[in-house]
């Protein structure tokens, strides 16, 4: 096994320890995961991860990256499948805030915070956060043209709407006051109600 390992081309082998590495940060953190570690659950030995990877954090800096944009990207594909605006938004208040989402949170403000570099995280983020918005933009347009919300503004709208996920979410990761995924769904969906002006 360990020799067809070796046979297959680089990239499937660096894709194989970054998918390796993933259930490692989720389980023991940012900082509990090690070399050996990662080359054990890739089946695969340390001078082959140090062949593609420099560093743990290196490693990291690309598995966070993966991890939380492919979950957003899911989620996305969710919403835009949904034809009714309110059911779109349903599916958006329930999938931003759930255990696994608070996770992702989790080892992407880590990894913001450590002394890693975090390429792909940073330009993950950057290129999540335009697919955010613009897949917001559609369902708040899409939404008042099929007359389900109401909205002037619908760029101020997607603004607040990220910033108010963006804000509980960090809330929850901080603890202080305590935020449960239900509450943050909560408030989530009454200010979002409010901005959207859904009256029912």
């Amino acid at each position: 096994m360990t020799e067809v390992r070796r046979r297959r081309p680089p990239e499937v082998r660096r894709q194989m320890i970054v998918e390796a590495a993933i259930p490692l940060l989720h389980e023991f953190g940012l900082r509990g995961v090690t070399l050996r570690g990662i080359a054990r659950a890739a089946g695969v030995s340390v001078g082959t991860v140090t062949y593609h990877f420099r560093s743990v954090d290196d490693i990291v800096d690309v598995a966070v990256a993966q991890d939380v944009t492919a979950y957003y990207e899911r989620l996305e594909e969710r919403i835009r499948a949904e034809t009714d605006p309110l059911a779109a938004l349903d599916v958006l208040v329930d999938g931003v805030f759930t255990e696994e989402t608070r996770r992702h949170w989790q080892l992407w403000f880590d990894s913001l915070g450590s002394t890693m570099e975090g390429r792909e995280v940073r330009t993950g983020q950057q290129s999540r956060y335009a697919r955010w918005n613009e897949m917001l933009r559609a369902m708040v347009t899409g939404g008042v043209e099929a007359g389900a919300f109401a909205s002037a503004d619908p760029d101020r709208t997607v603004s607040l709407l990220v910033a108010l996920v963006d804000g509980l979410s960090l809330q929850r990761l901080r603890g202080e006051p305590t935020l449960t995924s239900e509450q943050a769904r909560d408030h989530f969906r009454a200010a979002a109600g409010q901005l959207l002006g859904i009256t029912a």
